[in-house]
């Protein structure tokens, strides 16, 4: 009954999208990119719950942490952010923005903070995402 409440729990997604991306997850979400995708139907596949850009205040700030996962057995959120372009120095300032805001207000990586990230040479390594998973999620 806890995750059936916590997944029916309504929110607005960030989800502005000018046109279609073309990524959409196992779920029938569309999603910015296909690490986003592999990301999700990863968490589908091991029956973690998970809201996509769910709306998150921290800082007296709205911020949307690409996933927002539910560890069941010990009733806990955890936010997923996949960095996904950190070849882009643009995309790399605003991350590290955020990750400022995050630590500021007490979310750390490994405790409510997942990362995974990759760049144009270095692709999402999907057993990794399998082992942060097992690791974070179970």
């Amino acid at each position: 009954m806890y995750v059936e409440n916590w997944i029916s729990t309504p929110y607005e997604v960030l989800q502005k999208f000018e046109k279609p991306t073309g990524f959409y997850s196992d779920n029938n979400e569309q999603m910015r990119s296909k690490s986003e995708v592999i990301i999700a139907n990863q968490l589908k596949k091991y029956k973690i719950p998970y809201k996509y850009e769910c709306p998150l205040s921290i800082g007296g700030r709205m911020i949307y942490p690409d996933f927002t996962v539910l560890n069941v057995k010990k009733r806990k959120e955890l936010y997923w952010e996949h960095l996904g372009l950190l070849d882009d120095s643009d995309y790399l300032e605003k991350i590290i923005t955020k990750f400022i805001r995050y630590e500021l207000n007490g979310f750390f990586p490994g405790d409510k903070l997942i990362i995974t990230f990759e760049t144009s040479r270095q692709p999402l390594n999907v057993k990794l995402v399998e082992y942060t998973i097992q690791k974070y999620c179970k």
